[in-house]
C-alpha cells in the first residue's frame, strides 16, 4: 500500500477522539483536527455515524483534505511523518478498504484515542489549561496582560463516563489499537482501570496500545501489565535534556526523567516492545537538540521529533522560524555531528535538513510572546532572557 495515499485519511473511518472541555465532552476525528463539530452529541455512539463525521468521510471520499487537517499537511511538507500517514500505515488493510470502497456509514471504531482527563503535573510551554490541569490552576491567579482560556477539566473513567467507554466496552473484540494520552495519563488512575480491565479480561493479547507521556511517572510493577498487550509503543515526550527540558518542561527535574527514560528504555528488549523519544521542537529547546540526539544515541533509543506550529490560542509565537538563520545553522551542524553514521536515526537527517529550508519571520504575534514570558517570568526561577540570552530580539519588537 502506498504510505502517503494524498488526500485520504484512514481514521474518520476507523477511529474516535473524545475531548473534555470543562463539563462537555468533545468529539473530533484525531487529536490534530483544527476545530470542533458544530453540531452537539450526547454520546460517543450517536456521533460515529452522524452528520459530522459523514462530511469528513465525504471529503476524503472526494480526496479533499478538510482545512481542518492542516497540522499533517504542515508536517509532511517538514518531511515529518503525519498523522495522518502513520495510521494509514498502521491500519493499511482499512485502509485499502476505505480508499477502495467509499463510504460515510461504517462499522464501530477500532482505535480508540482515550484522554480521561487533563490531569498533568508539568506547565510545558506549548500546551495549554485544556490539556493540563497545573497549567489551569497557574493561569487561573495570573491577571496581567497575558490572557488564556482557563478551567480544569472534570476526569472521567471506565466508571464515570459511561456513554464514551461502554460503546468501546461493546465492541473491545473488534477493537485493535488503543491510545492513552492526556494530561499525563499515567498519573491518572481511570488509566490504571482501563489497564486493568483490558488485562484481566484477556482482551490485551489483541489489543496494540500506544501510550504518549511525559516519562516523570515509573512504576515497576505496570510493566508485565504492560508486556501483555499484542504490542506495545510508548512514546516519551522527551524535549530536551538538563536544563532545556527543565525550562520547556516546568517543573521537570532531569535527575528524575533521565533515570525513568533509562528505565523505560529496557523494555525495548522485548519483541512486542518500543519505546520512543518524540520531542516536540520549537524556538525554547530547537538549540540544543543535539544533546537529546546524544542522549537517544548513547542509550539507543529512536527518536521522532515533531514541529510546534502554534501555541496558546492558535499564535505562531513559538515556531522555529522565528530563530535567526545563523544560530538555527550553528545548532543543525552540531546536530549533524551526533547523528552521522547512526542507522537509527537516518529519517532525523532528513528531517534537519529540511529545517535548514524554513523562512525566517518574527511571525503574526511578537507582542502575545512578550506577554507570554512575562507571564512565564512571573513565577519561573530562571528568567527567560537568562535561559535564551540570545532571544533578546525577540522582546525588542512587537509585531
Amino acid at each position: 500500500m502506498n504510505q502517503q495515499m494524498n488526500n485520504f485519511c484512514v481514521l474518520p473511518f476507523t477511529g474516535i477522539y473524545g475531548h473534555w472541555q470543562g463539563l462537555k465532552k468533545e468529539y473530533r476525528p484525531c487529536c490534530e483536527w483544527q476545530g470542533g463539530f458544530e453540531q452537539e452529541y450526547s454520546s460517543a455512539r450517536d456521533v460515529w455515524n452522524g452528520i459530522e463525521y459523514q462530511k469528513v468521510r465525504e471529503s476524503f471520499n472526494n480526496r479533499q483534505m478538510p482545512k481542518e487537517c492542516s497540522i499533517c499537511v504542515d508536517d509532511e511538507k517538514a518531511g515529518i511523518e503525519s498523522k495522518r500517514q502513520y495510521h494509514n500505515a498502521a491500519f493499511s488493510e482499512e485502509t485499502e478498504y476505505y480508499y477502495n470502497n467509499k463510504k460515510v456509514i461504517v462499522d464501530n471504531p477500532i482505535y480508540w484515542d482515550l484522554r480521561p482527563s487533563n490531569y498533568c503535573n508539568l506547565e510545558c510551554v506549548m500546551c495549554n489549561p485544556e490539556n493540563s490541569s497545573a497549567i489551569s490552576s497557574r493561569v487561573e491567579t495570573y491577571t496581567k496582560k497575558f490572557k488564556v482560556k482557563t478551567g480544569l477539566n472534570q476526569p472521567c473513567g471506565l466508571r464515570e463516563e459511561d456513554s464514551y467507554y461502554e460503546f468501546m466496552k461493546s465492541n473491545i473484540d473488534n477493537v485493535k489499537e488503543i491510545l492513552l494520552a492526556g494530561g499525563e495519563p499515567l498519573l491518572m488512575p481511570q488509566v490504571v482501570d482501563i489497564l486493568e480491565w483490558l488485562t484481566e479480561n484477556n482482551y490485551s493479547k489483541n489489543i496494540r496500545l500506544r501510550i504518549l507521556t511525559n516519562g516523570t511517572v515509573f512504576r515497576s510493577k505496570w510493566l508485565e501489565m504492560l508486556k501483555s498487550f499484542k504490542s506495545l509503543s510508548m512514546q516519551i515526550s522527551l524535549d530536551g535534556v538538563e536544563e532545556i527540558v527543565e525550562y520547556a518542561r516546568y517543573p521537570n527535574k532531569w535527575s528524575v526523567l533521565e533515570r525513568n527514560v533509562i528505565k523505560y528504555a529496557e523494555l525495548n528488549v522485548e519483541d512486542n516492545c518500543m519505546v520512543e523519544l518524540n520531542p516536540c521542537l520549537h524556538i525554547m529547546n530547537f538549540v540544543g537538540l543535539h544533546k537529546l540526539y546524544a542522549f537517544a544515541k548513547q542509550h539507543n533509543i529512536q527518536i521522532n521529533p515533531s514541529l510546534v506550529y502554534k501555541g496558546q490560542g492558535e499564535k505562531d509565537y513559538l515556531y522555529i522560524g522565528r530563530i535567526k538563520p545563523d544560530i538555527i545553522e550553528e545548532e543543525i551542524q552540531k546536530c549533524k555531528l551526533v547523528l552521522d553514521g547512526w542507522d537509527k536515526c537516518r529519517n532525523n537527517m532528513n528531517f534537519i535538513n529540511n529545517i535548514r529550508n524554513t523562512k525566517f519571520s518574527m511571525g503574526k504575534h511578537n507582542r502575545e510572546f512578550i506577554a507570554f514570558v512575562n507571564y512565564l517570568d512571573s513565577f519561573r526561577p530562571i528568567k527567560f532572557l537568562e535561559q535564551y540570552p540570545y532571544f533578546n530580539y525577540m522582546l525588542e519588537c512587537g509585531d
